[in-house]
């Protein structure tokens, strides 16, 4: 803890660096290790070590680990902490360790061979093969998919 910054009286100053640094080394290492920010909710998780593309075992952060977290940074601080400068500490270390359930669940499947993009738009409206615009149907849902997963990997640009 040599890098935390102190006050003039050479206690440790209140100041995100410190708390995101308390944090990141105190907290147990089974909550640390598990909190990571959703970056669909954008908000702080927690998994409880189930598998992470089934979103099975993952909560929002509550309060009791709060409060444990809270109760680690205040043994250092030798003084009280409000909460919410807890939260911002927290939200700032899962921050660097962040995760997307959609791609993560995207990932995770695998291709079994079988080609569904191609008429899946035509068959949703009703066409069958020999309808005049059968192709341009089936063009257009093969785009629309291929860009629906670009912008779960690159993102949609404004």
């Amino acid at each position: 803890m040599s890098n935390l910054i102190l006050n003039k009286d050479g206690s440790i100053s209140k100041i995100l660096s410190n708390l995101e640094t308390i944090v990141s080394r105190l907290y147990p290492s089974q909550i640390r290790e598990n909190t990571r920010l959703n970056r669909v909710f954008v908000s702080a998780q927690i998994e409880s070590g189930a598998n992470p593309t089934l979103n099975r075992g993952i909560t929002p952060l509550e309060d009791r680990h709060i409060h444990l977290i809270q109760k680690e940074v205040e043994k250092v601080y030798e003084a009280p902490l409000r909460k919410e400068q807890v939260y911002v500490a927290i939200d700032t270390v899962a921050s660097k360790m962040g995760f997307d359930p959609v791609k993560a669940w995207v990932s995770s499947l695998r291709w079994d061979r079988n080609r569904r993009l191609d008429d899946w738009l035509p068959r949703l409206m009703g066409l069958n093969d020999s309808h005049s615009h059968y192709l341009l149907y089936s063009q257009y849902g093969l785009r629309m998919m291929l860009s629906i997963v670009r912008n779960i990997y690159i993102g949609a640009t404004p």
